[in-house]
């Protein structure tokens, strides 16, 4: 490699490190200024109520998941450095559309936009550092960027916080303007992928746009009116009933339409159908709830609960993010090292039941080294999931399925976190009208208070410590985040028992052969320029050589890729 190779190489992984800790920042950051941001802009500044304030985050989540199956196929027809700068374009606009918004509609388009950008490049990680680094670099440099998303994840609560309490939850997006302008210029100047670029006509053909449509479709149907259940309108109204029931009978039909119909389906669904592979892709869609449940309800809590200010209220989220990003990282590296898995994925998934439960005992003015302690060991088991539940996933899958199973793993656990915020937010908003209505001051005003309850942390704020309405609300808040807790205790104990029927495989298997049509069918050509001339140049002796070095197109060692797929498969979780 020419010195200016190295160069253009260092600038094309500085813009991968960009792009993902502005993902990380933006993750992180808009959980915390959402107690802080939509009080204030409620009435006068973008008119949201509690069920559109979440619905801002559930958009992005929505936006994200579908478009992950579909950008790696684009990438062929356009080839990447097209498809990296559609999905850096699509963030930065989504970004600027969300920070102007004056109404919750610009706003939902706004982070629509930033989901649509976030998925592409979420995909795009995986398939730029297939084409860039040599086989036997990939551990290292997935290992770098999941440093990366730690330092984002860690920095992202206090920015947020910072900007929410000092100048304006509008900076979130403001500063992430920054980032995406240094990714973009690198991409645009030094991202030479020689990837081979297939027809529009031919792709087009591959994509199940269909399948695709009605996955949207459904799932949105599905989720609004869970999250107005009980709250805009009741459980028995027909509008809450009927979307609800369009939205089940799509999500079965789409499964139908994939599994007999679709000849190049979103999801192969016969990747699921052994015990394992159907175990831990469940394990990753509840990992994935539950995750982004405790990244969006512990800053209410500490804003509430324990009066913080935001800014205090993000650092407060730190021993949850650095136990669960350096745990990942330690796991990662010894189940590489050992090649065994099943202890992981048992101890993160027993952690996380004992992390989960202990949240009961988050309380109003609960000490700091209780909360510390109560929020990290959840975090210790999460962190343990997060690279752990890749590996089952692709050792249970085929030779020609492997990378398909790598792909559904983002894919499960972004939809998860799409569930996990509008779940979440139903049981909070039906318990909080449920524990307000015990006090007679609020007897009329139990439904309104429970519509807006982002609002509330701002309206306690304003009572005095000794007032009796904001005694009531406070204990109010609290016993619905411990129904939430409770709920989150169930999931992960659901998900534990069943992970038990995880088989324990060897991660020491060795794929042999080209990219197959259906190893490529989710990811549509990652690296297949690279392993085309892997291919051509190594001989018999050379594959035998590169057995634990290899990924795609020569022979693969599934414990070394369900390592590296692991850390980049995480980094947007």
């Amino acid at each position: 490699m020419s010195k200016s190779q190295r160069g253009a190489f260092a600038f094309c992984i500085v813009a991968i490190c960009c792009w993902n800790f502005n993902a990380a920042i933006e993750a992180t950051a808009f959980s915390v200024s959402l107690p802080a941001s939509f009080p204030s802009t409620s009435v006068k500044d973008v008119h949201s109520s509690n069920i559109q304030g979440f619905w801002a985050v559930t958009a992005f989540q929505v936006c994200s998941t579908v478009l992950q199956p579909i950008s790696a196929s684009a990438s062929t027809i356009f080839g990447r450095k097209a498809i990296v700068l559609l999905g850096i374009a699509l963030f930065t606009i989504g970004a600027i559309l969300a920070s102007v918004a004056h109404n919750v509609a610009l706003l939902l388009v706004g982070r629509c936009i930033q989901g649509a950008g976030g998925g592409i490049l979420l995909t795009m990680t995986f398939v730029v550092l297939t084409d860039l680094v040599s086989l036997r670099e990939r551990g290292k440099w997935a290992g770098v960027l999941s440093l990366v998303w730690l330092v984002g994840a860690v920095v992202g609560p206090v920015l947020g916080g910072a900007f929410s309490e000092k100048l304006s939850w509008r900076w979130i997006f403001w500063i992430s303007l920054i980032f995406s302008a240094i990714s973009f210029a690198l991409v645009f100047m030094f991202l030479h992928v020689d990837a081979k670029v297939r027809s529009l006509r031919h792709v087009a053909q591959d994509i199940d746009w269909f399948g695709a449509f009605l996955f949207v479709a459904s799932l949105t149907s599905f989720l609004i009116p869970l999250s107005w259940g009980g709250i805009t309108y009741s459980w028995n109204n027909v509008r809450t009933l009927l979307p609800l029931i369009l939205g089940v009978t799509g999500l079965v039909g789409w499964g139908l339409f994939e599994q007999f119909v679709a000849t190049k389906p979103m999801i192969r669904l016969l990747v699921l159908g052994n015990r394992t592979a159907a175990v831990t892709y469940f394990g990753i869609f509840i990992h994935g709830m539950i995750s982004f449940i405790l990244i969006y309800y512990l800053p209410l809590y500490f804003q509430t609960a324990l009066d913080f200010s935001p800014i205090v209220a993000g650092v407060a989220l730190l021993p949850l993010c650095m136990a669960s990003g350096l745990m990942a990282v330690v796991v990662g590296a010894t189940i590489a090292r050992t090649g065994l898995y099943c202890w992981a994925v048992f101890s993160g998934w027993t952690i996380l039941i004992f992390g989960t439960g202990l949240l009961q005992l988050l309380n109003i003015g609960t000490s700091t080294p209780s909360w510390i302690f109560l929020t990290a060991v959840g975090g210790l088991g999460s962190g343990m999931l997060f690279t752990s539940l890749s590996s089952p996933a692709q050792a249970s899958a085929r030779d020609e399925d492997m990378i398909v199973a790598a792909g559904l793993c983002p894919f499960f656990r972004s939809l998860g976190q799409a569930f996990g915020v509008v779940i979440g937010d139903a049981i909070f908003q039906n318990q909080m009208k449920k524990s307000l209505s015990k006090y007679s001051e609020f007897n009329d005003s139990s439904l309104e208070f429970a519509k807006n309850a982002l609002a509330l942390t701002q309206t306690i704020k304003g009572l005095p410590h000794d007032s009796p309405s904001r005694i009531h609300i406070v204990e109010s808040f609290v016993q619905s985040l411990k129904v939430v807790w409770w709920t989150m205790l169930c999931l992960a104990v659901l998900a534990g028992l069943l992970s038990l029927l995880t088989r324990s495989l060897t991660l020491n298997r060795v794929f042999k052969g080209q990219v197959s049509e259906s190893a490529v069918r989710l990811t549509e050509g990652m690296g297949s320029s690279e392993a085309e001339e892997s291919d051509k140049q190594t001989s018999n002796e050379d594959i035998e050589n590169q057995q634990k070095s290899s990924w795609i197109g020569t022979t693969v060692s599934i414990e070394r890729q369900t390592t590296i797929v692991g850390a980049v498969s995480s980094l947007h979780s």
